[in-house]
């Protein structure tokens, strides 16, 4: 494995950690609030990542990882509204 391969895992392993840290700071903040729902959503962009992880197809792959960021973002809107 040559350095630069070696970065890209462990950036991607980062980007892959704090994200799902992410969606448990959001589904607190849903249980903080009151918004039972938005704890259990909170659950599908990390469903997302991890069907991400499974699939060695390259297209699926980058699907997968893309739903799970557009559900992170919404649910991040979704939450900002809620908490507002």
């Amino acid at each position: 494995m040559t350095q630069p391969d070696a970065y890209r895992i462990a950036l991607a392993q980062n980007v892959a950690t704090n994200g799902r840290l992410f969606c448990i700071l959001l589904a607190a903040a849903n249980y903080a609030t009151g918004h039972p729902f938005g704890v259990a959503y909170a659950a599908v962009p990390v469903g997302f990542a991890w069907a991400s992880d499974l699939v060695s197809h390259p297209t699926l792959k980058r699907g997968w990882a893309h739903a799970s960021i557009v559900t992170a973002i919404i649910l991040a809107i979704l939450t900002f509204l809620n908490c507002w």
